[in-house]
């Protein structure tokens, strides 16, 4: 009658196995972080007027510290302090002195999960017939985030692969060993 050895590698491989199930489970949405949705001026729109504050709409809750910079042809145009308000950030502009021409505006905010978010929308001022131009960033700043996909940041997936390739390496070292042994009567 053959009798089952249970090695401490196998018992490893086992904690192992578990340990990265539950990361695969839960690493998802703890690692998602706000977007940017929408902005006013919208991404690479032409608008003919300025209006009186630009508008920020993230996927979800954001808060302070934030800061917000609206720049164009003649310099900064940003007044006073980005106000936050759940998913929305907000900073009033002094559109008095407005040339035709290309703007930026460049924000930094903080997500709800705490990861300190950031990007630029850029848009032109002038007539309608013009040529919409791009944004960069579309939210999320790689750097804050190593962004892989929606929810998964790269630090996980580095986890992860790494624990998968220890599970899998002892896998290998206690199949061999298991198979190995000759049981005795």
């Amino acid at each position: 009658m053959k009798q089952s050895v249970i090695t401490p590698s196998a018992r490893i491989l086992g904690v192992l196995a578990a340990v990265a199930l539950t990361l695969l489970a839960s690493g998802g949405p703890a690692a998602a972080h706000a977007e940017l949705a929408s902005s006013d001026p919208g991404k690479g729109s032409t608008v003919t007027s300025l209006p009186d504050q630009v508008e920020l709409r993230f996927t979800e809750v954001v808060g302070g510290p934030a800061s917000v910079s609206v720049t164009g042809p003649s310099g900064e145009l940003a007044v006073g302090e980005p106000e936050v308000s759940d998913d929305v950030l907000t900073q009033r502009v002094d559109a008095e002195d407005l040339s035709p021409g290309r703007y930026t505006i460049g924000y930094q905010v903080t997500s709800a999960d705490g990861h300190s978010i950031g990007g630029s929308v850029r848009f032109r001022v002038g007539s309608a017939g013009q040529e919409p131009i791009g944004s960069t960033g579309n939210a999320v700043s790689g750097a804050s985030t190593g962004g892989v996909g929606p929810g998964v940041s790269g630090g996980v997936l580095l986890a992860l692969a790494g624990g998968l390739a220890a599970a899998l390496a002892l896998a290998v070292l206690s199949l061999g060993r298991v198979v190995g042994r000759v049981p005795r009567a």
